[in-house]
């Protein structure tokens, strides 16, 4: 996946990168319904338009130049099927455990709901706190 941002101060420790979460990602001119959203949720807090990504490679950008921001579709399937398988293999055990002490299927399927949602949440904040060291920053060339 590639959004566009815009270069505002780059020094050896941080590139601070303007992103617009009602653009469209480039690919179409649908910009309600892109494809990007999802990932200028996982990027942005809140209404907060503006990123600092760690300048690990030490790359050299002028104020106010375009880049690319791309990360990899492989990463993004991968944590993908993470989220889901993970969170139902737990809630299914979390389920047989609670099945064990207790014959209530109402208190089993509480049990089961509450797990999922529990370790969805908990894996998506895991997964965003380690993000930006996957992302790519490359110049755009167009």
């Amino acid at each position: 996946m590639k959004i566009r941002g815009v270069v505002i101060d780059c020094n050896s420790e941080v590139i601070t990168v303007k992103c617009s979460k009602r653009d469209a990602c480039g690919s179409c001119q649908n910009s309600q319904k892109c494809g990007a959203s999802s990932f200028y949720k996982l990027l942005l807090s809140g209404n907060s338009e503006i990123l600092y990504l760690a300048n690990k490679d030490h790359l050299e950008f002028k104020q106010f130049q375009v880049v690319v921001l791309e990360l990899s579709d492989k990463y993004i399937l991968k944590k993908s099927l993470s989220v889901y398988l993970l969170s139902i293999v737990i809630s299914i055990t979390v389920a047989i455990a609670v099945s064990c002490f207790t014959g209530n299927e109402l208190i089993i399927l509480t049990a089961f709901m509450a797990t999922i949602v529990a370790t969805l949440y908990g894996i998506r904040k895991i997964s965003q706190n380690n993000l930006q060291q996957y992302i790519k920053i490359v110049p755009n060339c167009c």
